[in-house]
C-alpha cells in the first residue's frame, strides 16, 4: 500500500504540472527572498563588526611591553581566546613623504594584530624572512617604487637616536583604508624573524577574550591584569567595544519583521492552492476512502506533493538567493561600505524555515483531505464548501451583477485568503512607501552646513599654521569665482574650561570664530538671546551650542590655553549672549566639553590665527559649475578638503537609491508571491466553471454577458483588496513611521499618494489581464464541449 500511496501521489503531481509549477516558483521566491534576508542582516553585522574594528579595534585590552614570559602566561590563560603581539620600531623618513605630508611607521605586528586593526592583505602573503614586507601601494609608491609584489625597496628609517638603511623585499599589498589615505598615514609591516634578529623581546599584546556579556570580558581582563601584576598604565581595557559587543538590533528585527511578513504570505498561499487543489479533488479522495485507503495514507498523499514541490523549491531558492544577493547588494549598496557575508547557517537555517512554511500552509487543506467520506463526494458539486448546508436564497432578479457576486462569495474561505495575500503585499508596499518618503535629507542636513559647498583643512592640517592656505589671496581667489554669491569664514581652537561653579571639573573647550557673513547664516539656529556682531567683535559675547544646557544667558566662562611655542597659558573669559540648537561648521563632530562661538575678529591671537574653513554660496543657475572649480581647487592641495551640503546631498541621495532598491525589491518579490495565489484562484475558479458557463450560454447568457460577469468578479477582487491595502497601508504606516521617528529624528511624514495610486492600479490592472487571457482560453470550446466539462 506505501508504493501505491506514492504511484497516486506522483501520478496526480505530473498531471497538475500548472498548478504544481505554482507552488515551486512561490517556494523558490520566499526561500531566494530568505536567503536574501539571512545574508543581507549578516553582512550588515558583518561591515559593522568590521567598522568597530576599525574605530574600537578587535581586541578587548592591551597589554604595553610585555617580556616573553609575560607573553606566554597570556597564551596559557584559560580565558584568552586569541591574542597578537605588536612593536613599533621607527618612523620612516623620507622626503617625498616629508614633500606630501606623509606619515609613515615602521612597525611588526602579526596576523592577529592586523585583524584586530580592520587590516587584510590584498593581495600577496604576509612577511616571514627579515627582509620581507607588506604595506598600502600608497605607501610604497611614495617611496620609490611601483606599488607591486617583488620589487625592492630601499627604506631609512629612524631607530632610536639613530637611522638606519635597509633594502626590502615587498611580499604583500594591505588593502587600503580611505581614513588612512585622507590622514595621510601608513604602516610598513615587517616580519618576526626580522625584530628577532634586532633583539627585541618586549612587546604590546593585543588580547582578545573568551565568554559572553560585558560583564563576563570585562572580569577576564581584570583577572588576566592582576596575574600579570601589571600597574594601570601597562593596561588598556577596551570598553567601549566590550560594551558594544552585540549584533545590531535594527537589521535583525528589520529582518525577522520581513521574514515573518513573508511566512504569512507564503503560508496563504499555500494553503490556497492546496486546498483548492484538494477541494477539486474531492470525488477522488472519497472514492479512495471508498476502497478502503485511510485517513493517514490520503493525508500521506497530499503531504507527499508539498515535500516534493519543497525538495525542489527550497535548493533553487538558495541559489537563487546566494546568486542575486552577491550581485544586486554591491550594486544597490555600493556608496555604503558593505561587504558581503555569509555563514555556513545560513542555509540550512533558511531550509528549515522554508519547508515549515511549507508544512504550515499544508496543514489545514491535509487535515480536509483526510476527513473527506465517500457520501460527502457523491454530493459534492465543486460549488459551494462542505458543512453545514444554508437556507436557499432567491432573487427578484437575476442578471450578470447577481451572477458575479454569487460566485464572488460562493467559496468565502478561497475568496478571503486571496484578498488576505494580496492586501498584504499592498500594505506592505504603502508602509515602506511611507518609511522612505518621509526621509527628509533636508531635515537630515538641518544644522551641518551653513553654505552649498564647504572647503576645509583636513584633521592633520588643521593645527599646522605653515601649511594652511586660506590666506587673504586665497579667499580672494575663491570670491572672484563666476557665479560664487558669498563666502562665509570661520576659525577653530581648542583649550579648557576653568571654572568650576557649574560642572565642578575642566572640560574641553572648543572654540569657532566665525565671519559677519557665517554669524548671518547663524541666526536661524538661535533658540535664546540674540546674536550681537559687535559686542561679540568689540567684547566677550560668546554664542553657546545648547548640548551644554547647564550654561544659561549672562553666564560668564573662563577659557584657558597654552601656546605651543612658549608655554605661557592664555585665559579669555566670555559672557553667554545667546544659544543655538546647532553648529552647522562644526569639523570634529561633537565636543565632550563645551562648543561655543564668537566673532572670528575676537579669537585669541597667541598663536594660529588664520580661518580653517569656508562655506560657499553660488549664485542661481552656478551651483554646479561653482562647485566644480572648488573641487579643482581643492584636488590640487592635499591640506584641503571638499564637500558641503550639495556633496552631501548627492551622497545620501545615492545611498538612498540603494535603500529603497533592496526594500522595494523585498516587496516585489513578496507581491509576485501574493499575485501567484491570486493567479491560481482566479484561473482555477473559472476553468472548473467550464460547465457551468456552458449551461449560462445554453440557456441565453451572451458572451458578452460572460465576459462581464467574469470581468466583475476580478473588479471584487481587485476594489476589495485595494480598499484593505490603502486603509491597511495608511494605518501600518502611520504607526510604523512613529516607531522610526524614535530613531530618526530627521523623518518628516510624507503621505504616500503615488505608491497609493500605482498600488490600486497594479491590482486592477492584473485583474484584468488574468481574465482576459482565461477568457480567451474558455472562448475556444464550444458550448457543448462546455457543458461536457466535469470539475
Amino acid at each position: 500500500m506505501k508504493d501505491a500511496v506514492k504511484n497516486i501521489s506522483s501520478k496526480y503531481y505530473k498531471e497538475n504540472k500548472g498548478r504544481n509549477r505554482l507552488v515551486v516558483l512561490a517556494i523558490i521566491l520566499s526561500t531566494c527572498l530568505f536567503t536574501s534576508i539571512c545574508i543581507f542582516v549578516s553582512s550588515i553585522n558583518h561591515s559593522m563588526k568590521m567598522e568597530r574594528y576599525r574605530t574600537l579595534g578587535g581586541q578587548h585590552m592591551i597589554l604595553f611591553n610585555l617580556n616573553d614570559e609575560q607573553i606566554e602566561k597570556v597564551d596559557l590563560f584559560q580565558r584568552t581566546d586569541e591574542f597578537g603581539k605588536l612593536n613599533e620600531i621607527g618612523e620612516v623618513l623620507s622626503e617625498k613623504l616629508q614633500e606630501n605630508k606623509q606619515s609613515v611607521k615602521l612597525v611588526y605586528k602579526d596576523q592577529s594584530v592586523l585583524k584586530f586593526n580592520g587590516m587584510s592583505l590584498n593581495k600577496g602573503k604576509y612577511p616571514v624572512e627579515s627582509d620581507e614586507i607588506v604595506a598600502e601601494s600608497r605607501v610604497i609608491e611614495n617611496l620609490g617604487g611601483q606599488g607591486e609584489i617583488g620589487e625592492n625597496i630601499k627604506i631609512t628609517y629612524s631607530l632610536g637616536n639613530s637611522t638606519e638603511t635597509k633594502e626590502f623585499k615587498v611580499v604583500g599589498i594591505l588593502r587600503e583604508k580611505s581614513y588612512k589615505k585622507r590622514a595621510r598615514v601608513g604602516e610598513i609591516v615587517l616580519s618576526e624573524n626580522f625584530v628577532s634578529n634586532m633583539g627585541i623581546n618586549e612587546f604590546d599584546v593585543y588580547v582578545k577574550m573568551k565568554g559572553i556579556g560585558s560583564s563576563n570580558i570585562t572580569e577576564s581582563c581584570f583577572k588576566l591584569q592582576r596575574l600579570l601584576e601589571l600597574n594601570e598604565e601597562q593596561v588598556k581595557v577596551n570598553l567601549m567595544l566590550i560594551n558594544d559587543i552585540s549584533i545590531d538590533p535594527t537589521a535583525v528585527i528589520g529582518g525577522g519583521m520581513v521574514g515573518l511578513l513573508v511566512i504569512l504570505v507564503v503560508t496563504v498561499v499555500i494553503y490556497n492552492i492546496f486546498y483548492i487543489s484538494v477541494r477539486e479533488r474531492v470525488n477522488i479522495l472519497g472514492l479512495l476512502s471508498a476502497v478502503g485507503t485511510t485517513r493517514k495514507q490520503i493525508s500521506k498523499i497530499i503531504k507527499n506533493e508539498g515535500r516534493r514541490a519543497a525538495l525542489i523549491g527550497i535548493p533553487f531558492g538558495i541559489v537563487t538567493g546566494y546568486v542575486l544577493s552577491y550581485i544586486i547588494i554591491p550594486l544597490t549598496m555600493s556608496n555604503i561600505n558593505i561587504e558581503i557575508h555569509s555563514t555556513p547557517f545560513i542555509i540550512p537555517l533558511v531550509a528549515l524555515i522554508a519547508y515549515l512554511t511549507v508544512a504550515l500552509g499544508m496543514r489545514k487543506p491535509i487535515k480536509i483531505a483526510s476527513k473527506v467520506s465517500p457520501i460527502e463526494a457523491v454530493k459534492y458539486t465543486g460549488a459551494e464548501n462542505l458543512g453545514k448546508k444554508k437556507g436557499r436564497k432567491s432573487y427578484k432578479k437575476v442578471d450578470v451583477r447577481t451572477l458575479a457576486k454569487e460566485n464572488f462569495l460562493r467559496n468565502k474561505k478561497r475568496t478571503v485568503m486571496t484578498i488576505l495575500s494580496l492586501s498584504l503585499s499592498g500594505i506592505l508596499f504603502i508602509t515602506a512607501s511611507t518609511i522612505l518618503s518621509s526621509m527628509s535629507i533636508d531635515s537630515l542636513l538641518y544644522g551641518r552646513f551653513i553654505g552649498e559647498h564647504r572647503i576645509v583643512l583636513n584633521r592633520q592640517d588643521i593645527f599646522d599654521v605653515e601649511v594652511n592656505p586660506i590666506k587673504d589671496e586665497f579667499i580672494e581667489k575663491i570670491k572672484k569665482i563666476d557665479g560664487v554669491k558669498d563666502v562665509m569664514l570661520f576659525k577653530y581652537r581648542t583649550g579648557k574650561k576653568i571654572d568650576m561653579d557649574i560642572t565642578k571639573r575642566e572640560s574641553e573647550f572648543e572654540l569657532y570664530g566665525y565671519s559677519d557673513s557665517t554669524l548671518d547664516k547663524l541666526q536661524k539656529y538661535v533658540i535664546e538671546g540674540k546674536i550681537d556682531k559687535e559686542k561679540m567683535k568689540k567684547g566677550n559675547g560668546i554664542v553657546l551650542f545648547n548640548r551644554n544646557n547647564s550654561y544659561s544667558l549672562g553666564h560668564k566662562i573662563q577659557r584657558s590655553e597654552i601656546e605651543i611655542n612658549s608655554g605661557k597659558e592664555y585665559i579669555n573669559e566670555y559672557e553667554v549672549i545667546a544659544i543655538v540648537d546647532e553648529l552647522p561648521t562644526r569639523v570634529f563632530g561633537y565636543s565632550k566639553g563645551i562648543t561655543g562661538i564668537t566673532h572670528a575678529d575676537n579669537m585669541p591671537r597667541n598663536y594660529n590665527d588664520k580661518y580653517i574653513g569656508m562655506e560657499i554660496d553660488a549664485k542661481n543657475g552656478y551651483t554646479e559649475s561653482v562647485g566644480n572649480e572648488l573641487e579643482i581647487i581643492c584636488n590640487g592641495n592635499p591640506s584641503l578638503e571638499f564637500g558641503g551640503m550639495v556633496t552631501a546631498k548627492k551622497d545620501i541621495n545615492k545611498e538612498l537609491m540603494g535603500l529603497k532598491s533592496i526594500i522595494y525589491a523585498l516587496v516585489i518579490v513578496i507581491g509576485v508571491i501574493g499575485i501567484l495565489n491570486m493567479v491560481n484562484t482566479m484561473v482555477t475558479s473559472i476553468l472548473s466553471r467550464k460547465k457551468e458557463f456552458g449551461l449560462l450560454q445554453a440557456i441565453g447568457l451572451s458572451n458578452k454577458g460572460l465576459s462581464r460577469m467574469i470581468q466583475l468578479e476580478g473588479i471584487y477582487y481587485a476594489a476589495i483588496s485595494s480598499i484593505i491595502s490603502v486603509g491597511g497601508g495608511t494605518i501600518v504606516g502611520k504607526y510604523a513611521f512613529k516607531l522610526f521617528k524614535t530613531e530618526a529624528e530627521y523623518a518628516i511624514y510624507k503621505y504616500p499618494l503615488v505608491a497609493v495610486i500605482s498600488t490600486v492600479g497594479i491590482l486592477f490592472l492584473l485583474q484584468l489581464s488574468i481574465i482576459y487571457f482565461v477568457k480567451g482560453s474558455i472562448g475556444k470550446d464550444s458550448i457543448v464541449e462546455r457543458i461536457r466539462h466535469n470539475v
